[in-house]
C-alpha cells in the first residue's frame, strides 16, 4: 500500500514507460512484492492499483480483483488485463517547464501532507 486515500481506501501506484502495450491484451507484468521467502501467499495490501504509463502520457486505475499474481521464488508479479482498467487521463502532453522538476517526489510529498 503506498497511501489510504480521504475515502477510507487503500491504494498502490505503479508506473513504468511502455505499461500499457499494443500488442498483448493486458499490461506488462511489473513487481508487486518483494519478500524473503519463496512461495508465500499473497495477501490484499490496497484496494485500487493506479497504473501510470509514462511512455504513453497514460493514468489507469484497477481494483485488487483485476491483479493477476504470479509468485516467481521471492517475487510476486503481476499484470491486468487492459478492459478492467479504467482510464483515467489519456495523451497528457508534459509541460516543458515541468521537466526539471522530480514530479514523484512532489506527488509523494502531497499525498503524505493529505493523510
Amino acid at each position: 500500500m503506498d497511501f489510504i486515500g480521504v475515502d477510507g481506501l487503500r491504494y498502490e501506484c505503479k508506473s513504468a514507460g511502455s505499461l500499457f502495450p499494443q500488442i498483448v491484451p493486458h499490461t506488462r507484468q511489473m513487481v508487486l512484492k518483494n519478500h524473503r521467502s519463496k512461495q508465500q501467499e499473497i495477501e490484499q495490501t490496497f484496494d485500487y492499483m493506479i497504473l501510470v504509463d509514462t511512455g504513453k502520457n497514460r493514468v489507469g486505475i484497477c481494483d485488487w480483483n483485476s491483479c493477476k499474481t504470479s509468485n516467481k521464488d521471492a517475487v510476486v508479479m503481476f499484470k491486468v488485463n487492459l478492459r478492467d482498467i479504467t482510464v483515467v487521463a489519456e495523451n497528457v502532453t508534459p509541460d516543458p517547464t515541468l521537466a526539471g522538476i522530480d514530479m514523484e517526489k512532489c506527488i509523494t510529498s502531497l499525498i503524505r501532507e493529505s493523510i
